[in-house]
């Protein structure tokens, strides 16, 4: 377990991994877990405390002091231990300080992915910008190893930056799709392939999560 316990000490780390220290509510909120690092906290017990500091300190009512939580776990501050407890884990912080892939990191992935982008196919010869790409991001924890990195163009890399995670999820999928038709073979594995996606299409489906 980290020894790092002092506010100044973890604001440090904070603004180390990248994170931007938020503001307003969600400050107040961050102030609660900087004073009980490395503990489990439910937000039934904090939920009061950040509606009465808000109060205090910004003359205003917290409308939705779960949802300042929340974001504190979507930047990563705080990690979800279960249902409602959460933790402000320095050692989970530093995990987030990550540094970009170092070029010979580069130059493997793309080799492995046949310098093509994974999501469209289309590489070099085709005039198009081949990026590595943190398939599980950065902001959220992913490690700058191989096993978490793709290549993706220009286009697609950009996307993913910009569409929720699920709604790359699902068009990565349809993509996959896509050019299992347009490519069938003699062994069986397009029908395969399509089947899988068309499995796990319908579960984006079921969920709401389809546009």
């Amino acid at each position: 377990m980290s020894t790092i316990v002092t506010k100044k000490e973890l604001l440090d780390l904070i603004v180390a991994a990248g994170i931007k220290i938020p503001a307003g509510q969600v400050r107040i909120a961050l102030d609660y877990f900087l004073d009980r690092p490395n503990r489990d906290v439910h937000h039934d017990d904090v939920r009061p405390w950040i509606t009465g500091e808000c109060w205090t300190r910004l003359g205003e009512a917290c409308d939705d002091p779960d949802r300042a939580i929340r974001r504190l776990k979507d930047i990563g501050i705080l990690i979800k231990v279960s249902k409602g407890v959460y933790r402000l884990d320095p050692d989970a912080i530093t995990a987030r300080k990550v540094e970009d892939f170092p070029e010979d990191v580069k130059a493997a992935v793309k080799e492995r992915d046949g310098w093509r982008c994974v999501m469209c196919g289309r590489g070099l010869a085709d005039g198009v910008e081949l990026q590595v790409d943190h398939i599980r991001p950065r902001s959220a924890g992913g490690p700058g190893d191989i096993s978490n990195a793709q290549t993706l163009c220009g286009a697609h890399n950009y996307r993913k930056r910009h569409l929720s995670a699920y709604t790359a999820g699902r068009r990565m999928f349809e993509t996959m799709r896509k050019q299992a038709l347009q490519n069938p073979d003699d062994q069986g594995e397009s029908a395969r392939i399509i089947k899988f996606c068309d499995e796990v299409l319908e579960l984006f489906r079921l969920h709401g999560i389809d546009d």
